[in-house]
């Protein structure tokens, strides 16, 4: 830069001079224009090129002086003239935007030329020596001070890392021990584990010994499993024949009884509503369903479900197809719930009413229908739908459907005829159902009516008993057909 200065013609000096000039006037008396706008963002944009480094600083240069991106030549010469000391950024910065690119772009960096002019005498040899001389000396005891500053904080940091390898030296000898530990720890148990190889080699050979007796006993099991369809078809053969009775029974009765009894078959109910056969029902229900401490356990799988749902809170409205004895409306109660539940069984009505819980005499579709839409956010219904016509089943299901809330929870419990003993035996001891339903094929009825979300839940597992039914070292898919879930549940929402 000096020998361009130099080179410079004294008119040439003159003009630079003169703009030099011009354009401190021009500072001292800034053109009228909004007292609002803020010129300071222009100074920022300097301060902040000049704060950049290398490459993105040269790419920052040209784009504020050039409005370009740098070309491979000039990037790479400005690059190591920094890197070398030979240019400062203030020069670089001066050089682009007085070359004659620059003075054609006519870019407004306000600052830059004061302070690229007072770079240029330290171009000049022997007076820029003497003033970098001058300014070192100016700044000497700032020097001073920042290398004692410097000196202590690399004492600190010094003490700080003495400190971190005791601590490591500390923590190797620990992990040492712990190392010499499990070392130890592995030869034990390469011991054990050549014990438990001869223990296994042991039990396998009694196994091959016993081949036979449990060939035996697989015999055995298949004679059992023979008795129990025996007695399945008998059951069912028995349960058939009441049903042709009780049939026999309600023709026979007057024109107001075969009216009930045809909405008992077309309605959404669990209990026969006849009088005569009310308590008969109750008691059966005692006998073979379970007590109702029996029955308030089982309801404690549902708490989550509907927890999670925020469906067991203070004014959720929930109705419970065929309430019975009312075991789920306390539970609901209990959880500061609003329920109501219907039964066709006038004898369990008045049963949950004397002990203050909401019941209504009805069959379900009846009541249903005289619903609101989106009345109830919980509607449930336990061990109800296989009492019924598969007509009724999807009238109920449309109905449900409609006075469900949105977010609403739909909960259907039945027997699960996936159990051999369940679907071949004991969903027979109730002489009104109709046929047990394959947890697929409710959960596709109860889908394809508009419900999401549709889930099988299953319930009552009795694999525990497996030595106590003789199948103790068969298969686990074996073991569930027989003391797999007794019964299931479909959970949906709307």
């Amino acid at each position: 830069m000096a020998e361009r200065i130099e080179k410079l013609s004294e008119d040439e000096l003159d003009l630079l001079m003169e703009q030099v000039r011009r354009e401190l006037r021009e500072a001292e008396q800034p053109p009228s224009r909004d007292p609002h706008k803020d010129e300071g963002s222009r100074q920022t944009v300097l301060a902040e090129v000049l704060a950049l480094q290398g490459v993105e600083f040269l790419r920052e240069a040209y784009r504020t002086t050039l409005d370009r991106s740098p070309d491979s030549e000039g990037l790479e010469h400005y690059l190591e003239a920094l890197r070398a000391g030979r240019l400062r950024k203030i020069e670089v910065l001066g050089r682009l935007r007085y070359s004659a690119e620059g003075r054609r772009k006519g870019a407004k960096l306000p600052g830059l030329r004061l302070r690229y002019l007072a770079a240029l005498p330290l171009r000049i040899p022997f007076l820029g020596y003497l003033l970098k001389l001058v300014g070192g000396v100016a700044l000497l005891p700032r020097t001073l001070r920042n290398i004692r500053v410097l000196e202590s904080h690399v004492d600190a940091v010094s003490q700080g890392l003495r400190g971190d390898v005791r601590r490591l030296h500390e923590e190797l000898y620990v992990h040492h021990d712990a190392l010499s530990h499990l070392r130890n720890r592995a030869e034990d148990l390469n011991k054990q584990i050549s014990q438990v190889d001869g223990k296994i080699t042991l039990h396998v050979q009694r196994f091959e010994e016993r081949g036979s007796e449990t060939a035996k006993g697989l015999q055995a099991l298949r004679e059992h499993v023979d008795a129990i369809r025996d007695t399945a078809l008998s059951t069912a053969k028995g349960a058939a024949d009441i049903r042709r009775d009780m049939n026999y029974l309600l023709k026979n009765t007057s024109a107001e009884s075969m009216v009930a009894s045809s909405q008992a078959n077309d309605l959404a109910s669990t209990r026969v509503p006849r009088p005569d056969l009310d308590s008969f029902y109750q008691s059966f229900e005692d006998a073979f369903r379970g007590t109702e401490d029996d029955i308030r356990n089982r309801l404690h799988v549902y708490e989550n479900p509907l927890g999670e749902a925020g469906l067991l809170a203070a004014g959720v409205r929930a109705l419970d197809i065929g309430c019975g004895r009312g075991e789920w409306l306390e539970f609901l109660k209990k959880h500061e719930c609003e329920p109501v539940g219907v039964d066709l069984s006038e004898r369990m009505v008045l049963h949950c009413r004397e002990k203050g819980l909401e019941a209504v005499h009805s069959d379900a579709v009846t009541y249903l229908r005289g619903a609101k839409d989106g009345e109830f956010n919980v509607i449930s219904s336990f061990h109800v739908v296989e009492h019924l016509p598969f007509e009724v089943l999807i009238e109920l299901l449309d109905e449900a459907l409609r006075v469900l809330a949105p977010g609403g929870r739909l909960i259907l419990e039945t027997p699960n005829p996936e159990n051999l003993i369940v679907g071949a035996n004991s969903f027979y001891m109730d002489p009104t159902h109709r046929n047990p339903i394959p947890p697929q094929l409710l959960q596709f009825v109860v889908r394809s009516r508009g419900f999401v979300n549709v889930e099988i839940l299953g319930l009552h597992d009795r694999t525990h008993d497996v030595e106590r039914f003789g199948i103790k070292g068969f298969p686990e898919e074996f073991q569930k057909l027989f003391l797999g879930y007794q019964d299931y549940a479909i959970l949906a929402s709307r």
